[in-house]
């Protein structure tokens, strides 16, 4: 690896330490699997995903169903997360991120950008 490649890691490093404090983005990276669910809930933040959905995406060896259920609720009780029915079945919940949430992960996304292109 050459000084440049390195140089990259630690910035990325520094950037991980700074969104783990920061706003509402620092409940995405509590856990792995909080950043699991947070980039789920991300990719899907057009049409929303349901917790099956959620469930079936990420390995049970990573996360049960209750843990995955908790931090679905913390991250709407932390204004991250916004739930809402599907028109269709006014039993399956849809996650999406709130505004800020979506503008964090936004600039997240942008950061990685300049630090992995440079």
């Amino acid at each position: 690896m050459d000084k440049d490649e390195g140089k990259k890691f630690l910035a990325f490093y520094k950037d991980m330490q700074h969104y783990s404090i920061i706003g509402s983005f620092k409940f995405a990276y509590q856990s792995k699997t909080h950043w699991m669910v947070s980039c789920l809930v991300a990719g899907n933040q057009v049409d929303g995903i349901s917790y099956e959905d959620i469930c079936g995406e990420i390995a049970k060896k990573f996360s049960s169903r209750s843990t995955l259920q908790r931090i679905l609720d913390n991250g709407i009780a932390d204004d991250f997360f916004l739930k809402s029915p599907l028109d269709s079945d006014k039993r399956v919940q849809l996650y999406r991120l709130t505004e800020d949430g979506e503008k964090q992960m936004e600039a997240w996304v942008k950061r990685q950008t300049e630090i992995f292109t440079k």
